[in-house]
């Protein structure tokens, strides 16, 4: 991994973190989202770094990565939702 992709991954914790730290605080449904869309990209970023430390389970926590990585159109239009409509249609598309 280079210097990069490290600061990244530190400050994508930190987003996760103070999301989080917010939804404890207000338990709204908008809040909640915010917390699975972090949830989701922070689910990825820790698979490839485990990926990237341990390269004799890499094959095998690929497929974990990959859920992460096709859940997030979904939960994100989900959190779109909150600020304005998201057709049926759309919807259904990330779904897919």
């Amino acid at each position: 991994m280079d210097v990069f992709s490290i600061g990244l991954q530190v400050a994508f914790a930190a987003v996760f973190v103070v999301v989080l730290i917010r939804y404890l605080q207000d338990r709204r449904p908008v809040n909640r989202d915010l917390v699975i869309v972090a949830g989701s990209v922070a689910g990825w970023f820790i698979i490839s770094t485990i990926g990237a430390v341990f390269p004799s389970i890499a094959a095998s926590i690929t497929r974990l990565a990959a859920v992460f990585i096709l859940i997030q159109p979904v939960v994100t239009l989900r959190l779109v939702r909150h600020f304005g409509p998201v057709g049926r249609n759309l919807f259904l598309a990330a779904i897919a």
